[in-house]
């Protein structure tokens, strides 16, 4: 068999083959040098713009008080505040069984679990809170933590806040 009958008749296999597998060769892609330079560009001003805009940080302020001297927070914005009471869970105890003296048992019983059911999210709150305090080693109330970085011990938020502001400022 000579060489080019041997080639036709590879290809005229390979072709049978393509359509019985349902393969076809993959066409070249026709991206022309105008398409390529708009997509490079629009690249480009994309990372322009965020390389540029103004970067938002919202800031975080834990504030850990008790319910005897409660946190007088204002609404700032870009500023994210979570107070904890680190004595909710006692305070919210005591106020239960203030409600329970009188009653039956099986009456208090009750009483008891629907009330703390009612307070379990205040209760993680405030356990949550006493496991922070530990952690940032908290010995005087009320404290700012701000970013989870810096205590500001005392004062009131708005002190607090401008007195951490000073000291990111420096």
């Amino acid at each position: 068999m000579s060489k080019s009958k041997r080639f036709l008749a590879e290809n005229i296999l390979d072709s049978f083959t393509y359509k019985r597998c349902g393969y076809q060769p993959r066409r070249r892609s026709r991206i022309t040098r105008k398409r390529l330079v708009i997509g490079n560009l629009c690249v480009i001003l994309l990372f322009i713009a965020l390389a540029f805009s103004p970067k938002v940080h919202a800031m975080t302020v834990q504030v850990f008080t008790t319910s005897k001297m409660p946190a007088q927070v204002s609404n700032t914005p870009g500023v994210n505040v979570e107070v904890y009471e680190l004595d909710g869970i006692q305070a919210g105890v005591m106020e239960l069984n203030k409600r329970l003296e009188n009653l039956p048992s099986r009456v208090a019983y009750r009483v008891a679990q629907e009330r703390i059911q009612e307070q379990m999210p205040e209760f993680k709150n405030d356990f949550n809170g006493i496991k922070l305090a530990q952690k940032y080693g908290i010995q005087e109330l009320p404290t700012y933590v701000f970013n989870g970085k810096q205590e500001i011990v005392g004062g009131t938020f708005s002190e607090a806040l401008q007195e951490y502001e000073q000291w990111q400022n420096n």
